[in-house]
C-alpha cells in the first residue's frame, strides 16, 4: 500500500462544536482579511487556494472548557495547537502559520496556543480518471471544483518530495506522507485523521494510528471503531 494519508480533522470533533439544547454555539470564528482580497479570500475556501492574511487572522471564541484537540478545522481554515506544530516540524517552505485572537475562549483552549495553518505546496499524486468525484460549482463565479469525493487513486509512481501538501486536482484535499503522520500520532496529539485516499466509507476506509493502519468498522458518538490491519512499530 502506498503511504499517503489525507490529513483532515475527525468527525467526532465537528459534533462538539454543534449548538447546544440552548441554542449556543460553542465556536465562533471570524475570519479578518484587507477589503480587496475579500473575494479571493472567499474563492479560496473551494480552491483551497488562500490568500496573504493579516495578524491576527481570526478571532476564535470556543466555549468549551474541556477543548484540548490538537486540530480541527472550520470555515475552510485549519487550526493546529502547538503541541502539533512542534511535532511536524515543518519548515517555512512547506507550511505558514497565521496568529489568532483567543482571547475569549475557554482558559484550555487559551492554552493550546492554537494558530491557523496554511499548506503551501502542492504536488500530482492523484489520478483523476480512477477517482470516483463529481465536478460541481459552487459559487457563480468560482471554477468547476471536485465535489462529493468518494475516492481517490493515487498515481503508482508517486513519491512525494515534501511531507504535506495538497493534490493539484482535488485542491482541497491535503496530503501527507506517513512520517509526518506517525511523528503526530507519536506526540500524542489528537484530532487529527490520516484516512487513506482510496476509500471514505466504514469497511473500505483505512486510517493510520499509532498502532499502524486500520479498518474503520463502525462509530459510537462519532468516534471510529476500528480493527487492526497492519501493525507499524
Amino acid at each position: 500500500m502506498n503511504k499517503i494519508w489525507l490529513l483532515e480533522g475527525s468527525f467526532a470533533t465537528h459534533l462538539r462544536f454543534a449548538p447546544g439544547a440552548d441554542g449556543a454555539e460553542p465556536l465562533t470564528i471570524t475570519f479578518l482579511t484587507w477589503p480587496e482580497s475579500m473575494q479571493e479570500f472567499a474563492m479560496g475556501l473551494y480552491t483551497g487556494h488562500n490568500v496573504e492574511r493579516p495578524s491576527p487572522a481570526a478571532e476564535m471564541i470556543l466555549t468549551l472548557e474541556d477543548f484540548d484537540k490538537d486540530f480541527f478545522s472550520w470555515g475552510g481554515s485549519m487550526f493546529v495547537s502547538e503541541r502539533m506544530l512542534q511535532a511536524m516540524a515543518l519548515d517555512e517552505a512547506q507550511v505558514r502559520y497565521y496568529e489568532i485572537d483567543d482571547n475569549r475562549s475557554a482558559a484550555l483552549v487559551r492554552s493550546k496556543n492554537y494558530m491557523i495553518m496554511q499548506p503551501l505546496l502542492e504536488d500530482d499524486v492523484s489520478d483523476p480518471e480512477k477517482s470516483i468525484y463529481q465536478m460541481e460549482r459552487f459559487m457563480r463565479q468560482a471554477p468547476l471544483t471536485p465535489a462529493y469525493v468518494r475516492s481517490i487513486a493515487l498515481r503508482p509512481d508517486f513519491e512525494p518530495d515534501c511531507e504535506l501538501f495538497f493534490d493539484s486536482f482535488f485542491s482541497t484535499e491535503l496530503f501527507c506522507t506517513d512520517g509526518l503522520a506517525s511523528r503526530i500520532l507519536s506526540a500524542g496529539c489528537t484530532g487529527a485523521t490520516f484516512t487513506h485516499p482510496t476509500g471514505f466509507g466504514d469497511g473500505n476506509r483505512l486510517c493510520r494510528t499509532r498502532r499502524g493502519v486500520e479498518k474503520v468498522v463502525g462509530r459510537v458518538k462519532g468516534e471510529e471503531i476500528t480493527q487492526l490491519v497492519e501493525a507499524i512499530d
